[in-house]
């Protein structure tokens, strides 16, 4: 008898939530495709757990000592998915292996091609249409991948008229939603909140019926400045797509998954690309411009 697929997407990061939703993402996607497979997406922030919404998740350090092979033992996947990060030495067993290779600067992706982890992936998922992903991939390589283009949850009626419902939003509003990246981070998002809450002031003297809502993030602290008088300040809001799609306008920064949405939706933005080691979202906010959005 063939053994019902078993899937188990690795989200590294301690910040931001875009290996999250990515993962997330494809989990849905396997399961639509396959209702017999099992997924778990392992993540290493709690907090950034409930983006996975209803896809199986648990959290917990991944490098402590025999933390990674107590998963496996425990959900014995036939595949382990890893985004954008390759696993270093504490993923030493031989389950199969799959890796999501998101665009990333060029130190970045030169230190990927060569690493002997990637060799060790059986199947290479590029995020990105290959006139995107900006490289040419060495032939062994190539031969390993598939250009997916962006991998992100759509939106439909029915969450819009969801997230309609949740915020009281009528027909006529002038709706403007502004959404802090990396998950909330104070340290990368409190500049940010500064901008908009000044907008916010010069918007709300000029524009009838705006209804002005703030996404903190999930990963933000219980501390934060008062917002002004007139504005909705949301901790967090999984169904950030839909209230994409029903915004007159959008500011954000130039997240991966931001980008990916805002493309879906199609929506006017205000873009204010943050600071990434790895990431350089100045340049996917140019790409977005160049696009029409």
């Amino acid at each position: 008898m063939t053994r019902a697929p078993r899937l188990l997407f690795h989200s590294p990061s301690r910040r931001g939530l875009g290996h999250v939703m990515r993962g997330a993402n494809l989990a849905r996607a396997v399961l639509a495709a396959d209702p017999s497979a099992s997924v778990l997406l392992h993540v290493a922030n709690a907090a950034a757990g409930p983006a996975c919404g209803e896809v199986p998740w648990v959290a917990g350090d991944h490098t402590a000592p025999r933390a990674w092979q107590r998963l496996l033992d425990g959900f014995r996947p036939t595949l382990v998915v890893f985004d954008t990060i390759l696993p270093g030495a504490w993923a030493s067993d031989t389950t199969p292996r799959a890796f999501v290779w998101r665009a990333s600067v060029d130190a970045r992706h030169e230190a990927t091609v060569a690493s002997p982890a990637l060799a060790a992936m059986r199947t290479l998922v590029v995020p990105h249409a290959s006139e995107e992903f900006g490289r040419a991939l060495p032939a062994g390589v190539a031969a390993r991948a598939t250009f997916t283009g962006p991998i992100v949850r759509t939106t439909d009626p029915a969450g819009q008229a969801r997230v309609r419902a949740r915020y009281g939003l009528a027909a006529d509003d002038v709706v403007i939603t502004s959404t802090v990246g990396g998950g909330g981070f104070d340290d990368s998002a409190a500049w940010l909140l500064d901008l908009v809450y000044r907008a916010h002031t010069r918007w709300q003297a000029t524009v009838p019926r705006l209804r002005h809502l703030v996404v903190r993030g999930p990963l933000a602290s219980a501390a934060a400045a008062a917002p002004p008088t007139g504005l909705t300040l949301i901790d967090h809001d999984f169904d950030l797509v839909h209230l994409f799609a029903v915004s007159t306008l959008v500011v954000a920064e130039a997240g991966y998954n931001t980008i990916s949405e805002l493309r879906h939706v199609r929506v006017p933005a205000l873009l204010a690309p943050g600071a990434r080691t790895y990431d350089d979202q100045a340049a996917r906010a140019r790409a977005l411009e160049a696009l029409g959005v």
